[in-house]
């Protein structure tokens, strides 16, 4: 199960909400990681979207370049609303 994540623009960098399918790396009760192919700027908000109903909001507090076109993205939790349960 991959989750659609909705990658929302720095107001300062004016570009438009992109989304896409991200490979989790990591996930802990704090955060979670996932690999994307382009660098993602500190303090971006993404929201991921799973399958079973789960909506998550976190924040950008790494990018590590894995390889070319690859970049681990690192976030903190901000949120969570369950869509089955409101």
């Amino acid at each position: 199960m991959l989750p659609v994540a909705t990658i929302h623009p720095v107001a300062t960098l004016g570009s438009e909400t992109q989304e896409c399918f991200v490979l989790i790396r990591n996930v802990s009760s704090g955060g979670v990681s996932f690999l994307h192919p382009k660098q993602i700027a500190l303090g971006q908000r993404v929201d991921l979207a799973y399958e079973d109903g789960r909506d998550v909001q976190a924040i950008v507090i790494r990018t590590d370049r894995i390889a070319t076109r690859c970049f681990e993205i690192g976030c903190r939790f901000v949120g969570l609303k369950n869509k089955a349960n409101p």
